[in-house]
């Protein structure tokens, strides 16, 4: 096993305590409604939807009662099988669940379907620092992709998030912790200029690449207060996007 291989491990050991120890969806229990609506906005009932990154549903669910199908992916076997039970209780029919670990391949659905759109909510592809890796998921995304087939993903703002890490580790590629109930948890994240990411998006062969505030506050504080979750909608509305605590970026194939 090479360095970034353990690293790997290492990351996907902390998410998969980090999701178990509740700390996941206590800090973030709902969907942020501007992403959310965007998702909405382009997920019809006629789409195919693909979530790399689903934990557990909180944007898949939601998104499955538009469209016509949702594949969702995450690395974590415990947040895969509380989706599952979920969608068991609610009687979902049109949504397969998938453990999905880097290397990442979309094959195995891309060869079955044609997707129509494909998500990568909340820092899904910050976790993946290598930027080969990062290019050759994202070239996988668009290869995946049916023609004018869309991709939604947000990533954290370098101007606005971890500044004291960027700065003691002299990288916007950074290692971080959180610490729940005497655990502490460390990751590793990429963090993002609005120029760099339209790069990358560019360079994997993306066209019309937009990018906007995901929000302007905290997304912990927005998603767990409605009050809060107006009131960034407002900011959005009004500060300019370098201001944003994390991008919301839309992508054409």
């Amino acid at each position: 096993m090479n360095s970034y291989e353990h690293s790997n491990e290492s990351h996907f050991r902390s998410y998969r305590k980090y999701f178990n120890s509740g700390f996941y969806k206590k800090r973030y229990p709902r969907p942020n409604f501007k992403t959310l609506n965007t998702i909405l906005n382009k997920s019809d009932s006629g789409k195919i939807i693909v979530d790399i990154g689903c934990g557990d549903g909180r944007y898949a669910l939601p998104v499955s009662s538009t469209c016509k199908s949702l594949y969702a992916l995450d690395i974590s076997e415990e947040a895969v099988e509380d989706l599952r039970q979920e969608i068991a209780d609610k009687s979902l029919k049109n949504i397969e669940v998938s453990i999905f670990k880097p290397p990442i391949s979309l094959k195995n659905v891309a060869s079955k379907i044609s997707i129509d759109g494909i998500i990568v909510i909340f820092g899904v592809l910050s976790h993946i620092v290598d930027e080969e890796v990062r290019h050759r998921l994202l070239c996988e995304i668009y290869d995946s992709l049916k023609i004018d087939g869309f991709l939604i993903l947000s990533v954290p703002n370098s101007s606005r998030r971890f500044k004291m890490e960027q700065k003691s580790q002299d990288s916007s590629t950074i290692t971080y912790t959180r610490s729940h109930q005497g655990s502490v948890l460390e990751f590793r994240y990429k963090l993002f200029q609005a120029d760099e990411l339209q790069n990358e998006l560019r360079n994997a062969g993306f066209s019309n690449v937009k990018v906007v505030s995901e929000s302007i506050m905290p997304e912990t504080l927005v998603v767990n207060s409605g009050i809060m979750g107006w009131l960034d909608k407002l900011l959005c509305a009004i500060v300019p996007t370098r201001w944003a605590y994390g991008y919301l970026v839309t992508a054409i194939k």
